[in-house]
């Protein structure tokens, strides 16, 4: 488990924020609690949004 720690992305974010003085522990929560919200948000926005129609499924994919 430590193993995979050391290379997840926001551990690696904490470091370099609490490493290089461009903010603390709070800080590091702040934008924490901020991610979680837009990700939150995004996932509500997909749950609540109508599936795409099959004939969609290769617009803007292809070149014709």
């Amino acid at each position: 488990m430590e193993e995979h720690r050391k290379r997840d992305p926001l551990f690696l974010l904490k470091e370099t924020i609490v490493t290089n003085q461009l903010g603390g522990e709070a800080d590091f929560k702040r934008l924490e609690r901020e991610v979680g919200d837009v990700v939150a948000a995004a996932v509500a926005f997909a749950e609540e949004s109508p599936f795409p129609s099959l004939s969609s499924l290769h617009a803007d994919v292809l070149q014709e």
